[in-house]
């Protein structure tokens, strides 16, 4: 009996500090979109591209197929969010899912008030990977 309330406890205890780890890669995750949406919001396409990970791997999805890579992500922003459309950006309703250490899933409403009124929103899903200590995009549906 001893034996079973030791296990017993010894599983409460592993349960919690797997939903505590859980909790902080869920706040970095959270933080690092926010900071991203920042970025946007103060017109820094820069700054919001450095959130993307610096691999050739690196995707973003989109209606009209994908791109791979973060300098030609970088392009299709360059192309069609020019500062001067970027507009402010609100994301809503997250959804951080931890998948490992390195790996979560997420997901948001979102919606851009283009200064042009040519204004879009939908859904973004994606994949938030750690690479040498930070959270980056590493996969990035939007629709």
């Amino acid at each position: 009996m001893r034996h079973l309330k030791l296990l017993f406890f010894a599983s409460l205890l592993m349960l919690s500090f797997k939903g505590i780890c859980q909790d902080k890669i869920s706040q970095q995750v959270l933080d690092r979109l926010k900071a991203q949406q920042a970025c946007w919001n103060n017109g820094d396409l820069e700054g919001y591209l450095d959130f993307y990970a610096p691999v050739d791997s690196v995707r973003m999805i989109y209606t009209a197929g994908v791109v791979y890579g973060k300098n030609n992500i970088a392009d299709f922003y360059k192309k069609y969010w020019p500062k001067e459309r970027m507009g402010k950006l609100t994301m809503t309703d997250f959804v951080v899912e931890p998948l490992s250490k390195k790996d979560a899933f997420v997901s948001a409403k979102f919606s851009v008030e283009a200064p042009n009124g040519k204004n879009s929103s939908g859904h973004f899903s994606g994949i938030m990977r750690k690479i040498n200590g930070v959270w980056y995009l590493y996969v990035d549906h939007s629709g």
